[in-house]
């Protein structure tokens, strides 16, 4: 790589990725080419909406680490594509009309566990890209990305590591469960423990499949989230020399903290329940390179317009969950990309 200057490279609108890992003190931003590549030899970006079965490469043209104050001086570009004017909001009374039906198809079907989702817009003018990315990175300990594709635009600030490894070793984390900060003095109940259960077994499952090795589920613990919490596990094993990483992510994606499970029957179940494309919402993003693959998953996110955003939140809903519970935590989660673009 050369050694473009990151401002010009920003100033001419070219493809980005900025990513703070974290507990990182600084941020990484990779400049990305024109389009995605099949060279899955070189260091890309990956990409992967929640609809697709595997992810777009992007490759890393350029590569510069800042600190995080430097990222109040980023010239990232502002959105040119304005909200879609059919855009509506997801009602309450339509989100818990979905989980009820959703409780019908768990009692009469083989589906355990559905994961629903609600869209909210934003408007605003004149959004600084860099310092909503900024509040990101300094107010949350999380995957706080930005990412420009062409003319598409996105912040998030993610929890949620997808997959993470050296090529010897891999992990995860089985994340599901919320609750609010404030609720620490209260156990995690019946219903949040059985959501947690069910994406551990899947992941520990789907690497024994494709051949991993060692595969241990860790000691439960509880990750704070701004004023969110939940349930975590880490999922961690060997891998085989002859692994199909593609493959693996293909049959990690996605959860059953992101769509539910059975997997498939959840997907259908989403497709003929939600009017909407939930786009990169519930996807993975993150780099592979010579030396690691580390992913996350795409939630507490927006999609950026130039007069608003777009945002996306889920619910992980089982034969235990109540309808209003359920619109109250997906409004909890909102909150957090709320601040940040505030």
């Amino acid at each position: 790589m050369d050694k473009t200057d990151l401002n010009t490279w920003l100033s001419t609108k070219q493809n980005y990725f900025c990513l703070k890992t974290p507990s990182s003190p600084t941020v990484t931003i990779y400049g990305l080419g024109d389009s995605p590549s099949n060279d899955l030899n070189q260091p890309a970006v990956l990409v992967c909406p929640f609809e697709s079965k595997s992810p777009s490469y992007w490759p890393i043209m350029h590569q510069w680490v800042i600190s995080i104050e430097q990222v109040k001086k980023l010239e990232l570009a502002s959105p040119k594509t304005t909200l879609p004017p059919t855009t509506t909001n997801t009602s309450s009374g339509e989100y818990q009309e979905a989980v009820s039906n959703a409780l019908q198809e768990i009692a009469h079907s083989s589906v355990e566990k559905v994961v629903l989702a609600q869209i909210n817009t934003q408007p605003y003018n004149n959004l600084s890209i860099s310092q909503a990315y900024y509040k990101a990175c300094s107010l949350t300990d999380s995957f706080a990305y930005a990412l420009k594709i062409n003319q598409e635009h996105w912040l998030g600030a993610s929890p949620e590591l997808f997959l993470r490894s050296d090529y010897k070793t891999c992990e995860t984390v089985a994340l599901a469960g919320t609750r609010l900060t404030s609720e620490t003095n209260v156990h995690w109940g019946d219903k949040e423990m059985q959501e947690q259960s069910v994406v551990a077994r899947f992941i520990a499952g789907t690497f024994e499949n494709m051949g991993l090795t060692e595969v241990t589920i860790g000691k439960q613990f509880t990750k704070s989230f701004g004023h969110i919490q939940h349930i975590c596990n880490p999922v961690t094993a060997n891998i085989p020399n002859d692994l199909d990483w593609t493959e693996l992510m293909s049959s990690l994606h996605p959860t059953p903290a992101l769509a539910g499970f059975p997997k498939h029957q959840a997907l259908n179940f989403i497709k003929k329940t939600e009017s909407f494309s939930r786009n990169l919402y519930g996807g993975f993003l993150g780099v592979m390179d010579a030396n690691q693959i580390e992913l996350f998953v795409n939630i507490r996110c927006a999609q950026l317009f130039n007069n608003g955003a777009l945002l996306y939140a889920g619910a992980g809903i089982n034969a235990d969950s109540i309808p209003t519970k359920e619109w109250e935590e997906t409004q909890n989660k909102l909150e957090v990309m709320k601040a940040i673009l505030g």
